[in-house]
């Protein structure tokens, strides 16, 4: 469903609004996204910026399986390379 919305969207040029919990699928098709916490924005920008927010967990929303991965990654010292994200990507 997610990537027939972004087909209709590249194609039309139409905005598409999308209220969606899994993260995976907005870091696929999102450009721009918005995380509202008790009706009010408490995060919003482009979507990779967003979702790679640290404060996103502490509203209680996952990261995508890349953003966490990375996180993962770095924290064991292993360096995160350009290469790396073109293969988990």
């Amino acid at each position: 469903m997610a990537d027939a919305l972004a087909k209709v969207a590249a194609e039309t040029g139409a905005g598409i609004l999308l209220v969606e919990h899994k993260t995976a699928v907005l870091a696929r098709i999102a450009q721009e996204v918005i995380v509202l916490e008790r009706g009010a924005a408490a995060l919003a920008g482009p979507a990779a910026t967003v979702l790679a927010d640290p404060r996103l967990t502490q509203l209680g929303v996952e990261p995508p399986a890349a953003v966490r991965l990375e996180r993962e990654v770095r924290s064991s010292g292993i360096e995160w390379t350009a290469a790396l994200a073109e293969a988990m990507g």
